[in-house]
């Protein structure tokens, strides 16, 4: 939304202080930047940032990735997940507070996902920013080998994020495992690239 600049760093001291509340972070990491807080996982650099957006502007860019929603992979008892919005919590809690889009940035708080759709959202980073409807069946053959019928994949959406901006992230989440300050460095392989995030879900 050009709210913010990738480039402007915030300093991570281990904690972050909203009113008379403190928020965690699992290290000090000091200086950093987009780029080194998605490396480091720096829950501090997301809390400033959760302060400086709003709540309903990640929101929309859950939904936009499929969060929140049905992945249509055609089972019935799939749960749409939840990502709440400002009037969600104004409805259900009376009021709004900051704190709630602090939770939020990080994944915490009333935000709900389901693996498939994380898998799904990881997806759409990693080939430029398609969301597919996630199928089981590729192709239905014959006992003599013959294809009887074949399924086309079936895009939802495309994302409406700028190509820079994907870039960004999907270079940062390379550094995740490559960079030796990475959360996930030690699963990288030597034999093929692979990107990742940590996280710790509740």
């Amino acid at each position: 939304a050009g709210l913010v600049d990738p480039s402007t760093q915030v300093t991570c001291t281990g904690r972050h202080l909203l009113g008379r509340r403190v928020f965690r972070c699992k290290h000090v990491h000091g200086p950093v930047n987009l780029h080194w807080a998605l490396v480091e996982s720096c829950n501090v650099y997301f809390y400033t940032l959760a302060e400086t957006i709003s709540m309903d502007l990640i929101a929309r860019m859950a939904n936009e990735f499929g969060l929140g929603h049905r992945t249509g992979v055609g089972i019935n008892q799939e749960t749409p997940g939840f990502i709440p919005t400002r009037a969600w919590y104004v409805q259900n809690f009376g009021q709004f507070r900051t704190g709630f889009s602090l939770n939020m940035a990080i994944g915490q708080g009333n935000t709900r996902a389901t693996v498939l759709q994380m898998a799904m959202a990881y997806a759409a980073l990693a080939n430029g920013g398609t969301l597919y409807v996630p199928q089981i069946v590729e192709r239905v053959e014959g006992p003599d080998g013959d294809v009887i019928q074949t399924f086309s994949p079936t895009v939802r959406r495309h994302v409406q994020v700028s190509p820079d901006n994907l870039s960004r992230v999907t270079t940062a989440l390379a550094g995740v495992v490559a960079d030796r300050a990475g959360t996930a460095h030690g699963a990288m392989l030597a034999e093929v690239s692979i990107a990742g995030k940590t996280g710790t879900a509740q």
